[in-house]
């Protein structure tokens, strides 16, 4: 794989671990910071005294925290902020003291346990807290698990439901993505697709230069380097009707414009035929 694409593929990893990391290991004090994104939207982040390096963040709607006072952010310190958070994974109630235009404190996190069993009997395993923690976090609700069931996808792990809840795979986009074509025969491919913004509409202009049906790590591959259909149309245009994925990946990645391989492929034919007739015209001079 050449570097351009790894590199790519890197930070689309990157961006997806971000967007699952949590609680991994339990046990410790829950505890919050919250901050004001902007007027109408708060930023609150959650760590577990005995795993710093584990964080789960998100931003909300003033509305959604329950009880929250939105102007004692801006107030004097230590003044007292209150705060729920209800969503179907479980229920975060929190409480802590404003400090530098910001709170922070405890929470105690209530899973629900209608929603863990619904998972299992979804055919996901039993979240651990953590995971149930993240699943409340990012809003992870039944109907996407429907929609994962009424596809027939194979059913993803607590951490995977994160991901595609986070990066915003919703039961439209997988019924779309269907109706395309594509049923990813790995529920966690739905999460480098979504996070490039792979859409029905993308899949349909590849379709229309002659790229129908592309095999998902290679649309990844096309999407991650910003290949499109004019990109492969402007080839077609020069002659070159049937590159393949890995061809076009290749190109891209090194810059090649559609003139320079036309005059690169002219110079290889005229090296090729010369080299052909070599053999006959010494065969000529043979007795």
């Amino acid at each position: 794989m050449h570097r351009s694409l790894s590199i790519c593929l890197a930070l689309i990893l990157a961006t997806l671990s971000i967007a699952t990391t949590g609680f991994a290991a339990e046990g410790g004090t829950l505890r919050f910071e919250l901050s004001g994104a902007s007027r109408d939207w708060l930023q609150l982040s959650l760590s577990r005294t005995l795993s710093a390096n584990r964080t789960s963040g998100s931003s909300f709607e003033v509305t959604e925290l329950a009880g929250v006072d939105r102007t004692a952010l801006q107030g004097r310190d230590g003044s007292p902020v209150n705060f729920t958070l209800t969503r179907e994974a479980g229920r975060l109630d929190c409480s802590g003291r404003t400090a530098n235009r910001r709170a922070t404190g405890s929470c105690r996190f209530t899973g629900n346990p209608a929603f863990a069993s619904f998972l299992v009997a979804s055919g996901i395993r039993q979240p651990t807290e953590g995971e149930a923690i993240d699943l409340t976090m990012v809003g992870a609700n039944r109907s996407l698990v429907d929609a994962l069931k009424r596809g027939r996808f194979v059913m993803p792990t607590p951490n995977t439901l994160v991901g595609m809840t986070a990066l915003g795979v919703t039961p439209d986009y997988i019924a779309a993505m269907a109706a395309a074509g594509y049923r990813p025969s790995k529920t966690e491919d739905f999460l480098p697709l979504k996070a490039l913004d792979v859409s029905p509409a993308y899949l349909g202009s590849l379709k229309r230069v002659g790229y129908d049906r592309v095999p998902v790590e290679e649309v990844i591959q096309l999407k991650a380097l910003g290949i499109t259909a004019d990109f492969i149309a402007n080839y077609q245009r020069h002659g070159f009707r049937d590159l393949s994925v890995s061809r076009l990946v290749q190109l891209k990645a090194l810059g090649i414009r559609p003139e320079e391989l036309k005059r690169q492929s002219s110079g290889r034919r005229t090296s090729l035929s010369a080299e052909q007739a070599a053999p006959v015209i010494m065969s000529g001079l043979l007795p």
